[in-house]
């Protein structure tokens, strides 16, 4: 049996958050998805796991919390 604490994960969580903001708001490599029409929806597959990814950064923060 182990006793882990992995909520420290939530670090690499928010990197990767603030990584995709920062290329959105520069539209970085974004031309590209639009050019060969690779996603269906456009870029909300990408805006849909920004929002997953955001809200798994609040469950791990939650969980943080002593009470």
């Amino acid at each position: 049996m182990m006793l882990a604490n992995h909520t420290s994960v939530r670090e690499i969580f928010i990197r990767c958050a603030s990584q995709y903001e920062k290329l959105m708001r520069r539209k970085a490599f974004v031309d590209q998805y639009e050019q060969y029409g690779v996603l269906s929806d456009g870029l909300m597959e990408f805006q849909n796991s920004h929002e997953l990814v955001t809200q798994l950064v609040d469950e791990y923060a939650a969980c943080e919390m002593a009470s």
